[in-house]
């Protein structure tokens, strides 16, 4: 319902799009990673990797979300992504928001106005 998905972006197999979602152009989503309600993700950025994108998020041109761990990433319900940022190895990080690991490796960040990866 209300979710626009612009022309050139590309959203892999089982991936679950929320409510009013904004994908726009040339935005990159991987198989199997879950978008919540009233996410915008600007062009050219990328989230790849088993990523949980809560509500409310916005991604800004050019960030990218890169789990290559074997457990979930969630980026917490809304975080603003607003500078490109490096690959990462285990999880997504700021100065300005808390890190916590489960023991599978999963990680969360919530109320981030500036995200990097580590």
């Amino acid at each position: 319902e209300g979710t626009m998905i612009l022309p050139y972006a590309s959203i892999g197999a089982s991936t679950v799009l929320g409510r009013h979602v904004h994908v726009m152009p040339l935005v990159s989503i991987d198989a199997e990673c879950t978008i919540g309600d009233f996410t915008t993700l600007c062009p050219s950025s990328t989230v790849y990797g088993r990523v949980v994108v809560e509500d409310g998020v916005f991604i800004g041109v050019g960030a990218r979300i890169v789990n290559d761990s074997d457990g979930i990433l969630t980026v917490g319900a809304g975080t603003r992504c607003s500078t490109p940022a490096r690959p990462a190895r285990r999880t997504i990080s700021s100065p300005r928001c808390g890190r916590r690991r489960s023991s599978r490796g999963s990680g969360t960040a919530t109320g981030c106005t500036r995200t990097l990866l580590a």
